[in-house]
């Protein structure tokens, strides 16, 4: 039996209410392309819709996020803060995109590390800013309003937190063992070589990230200025070497070569040293864009940001 007109009409509703939800998933999805970020169409997409501009993993950064990004660098980039090269709109657009998904690989890392940021911290770090440039916070309020274009509340969000979220996700991956194996693996092999006999220089020179040029002198130290992880190597023979040493940002393989006093009390000591830095945020967050996937809707743009 045909069907009424009545139900031809429903049927048709929900065949075009079908479509249109199939037509916006795709368009949001997968988007279409545009030829350039400061175009007629980009700005008219930012201005109506929260258009894509690019996808990080899923996680979609609008057009109008962009170009928001983009006016504060432009604003920054005449601030006391910051001083921008001469760049075109389209360079800043890009830096500004750049910065946009180091932020949001940021925070998805952040979660994988299972570090974030409370409300607590955020607060504690505006106080003490506000204190180191001797701002009132209603001063501050105003130079961000009236010189780049922000409110107090995009500072705290887009500014502070993601500062003080690098330096959550930077001390996580210091303090991880796997994040720095390859580094240990690594001092280790330098022990190994010494182990077997070759020169504390050599070795020096072939691994060591710091002072390799000059086989791994570090000088003479007064006894009260040897830094307190390294004081184990007070109870060495010249010539003996330490253990891995973790200190800071570094691993450390230290060997004592000389001594200025007497025997019943040294005065100087020299040391040479064998330096491994650790993996950074900014290593990890490179090798993590490279496994990421990021998608532009603007064929010309890459993500580009280094360590």
């Amino acid at each position: 039996m045909p069907s009424s007109p009545s139900g031809f009409k429903q049927e048709l509703r929900i065949f075009g209410l079908l479509f249109t939800l199939v037509f916006l998933f795709l368009f949001f999805w997968y988007g279409l392309a545009l030829p350039r970020w400061d175009g007629f169409f980009a700005r008219t997409a930012a201005s109506l819709v929260p258009y894509p501009a690019l996808r990080v993993n899923g996680s979609f950064i609008s057009f109008h996020r962009i170009f928001s990004q983009a006016r504060q660098l432009n604003s920054v980039a005449i601030s006391e803060f910051f001083i921008m090269p001469d760049v075109t709109n389209d360079e800043v657009l890009d830096l500004a995109a750049d910065l946009l998904v180091q932020d949001r690989l940021a925070d998805q890392l952040a979660k994988d590390l299972r570090v974030s940021v409370s409300n607590k911290e955020i607060d504690e770090a505006y106080d003490a800013f506000l204190s180191e440039y001797n701002y009132e916070k209603s001063e501050w309020k105003k130079k961000l309003k009236d010189e780049l274009g922000m409110r107090e509340s995009q500072f705290l969000n887009q500014v502070l937190e993601p500062f003080l979220l690098m330096q959550k996700i930077e001390e996580a991956i210091f303090a991880s063992e796997i994040y720095q194996q390859s580094v240990t693996d690594r001092a280790e092999l330098a022990l190994e070589r010494l182990g077997q006999g070759m020169s504390f220089g050599d070795i020096a020179a072939a691994y060591s990230d710091d002072y390799s040029e000059y086989d791994g002198d570090l000088g003479f130290f007064f006894i009260s200025d040897i830094p307190q992880e390294w004081l184990g190597v007070l109870e060495l023979e010249v010539y003996e070497w330490t253990h891995i040493i973790e200190s800071g940002d570094a691993y450390y393989v230290l060997m004592q070569t000389d001594t200025i006093g007497t025997d019943d009390e040294i005065e100087q000591i020299r040391l040479s040293a064998m330096v491994f830095r650790k993996l950074g945020a900014r290593e990890v967050l490179s090798d993590y864009a490279r496994a990421s996937r990021i998608r532009s809707y603007i064929p010309s743009y890459s993500y580009s940001l280094s360590p």
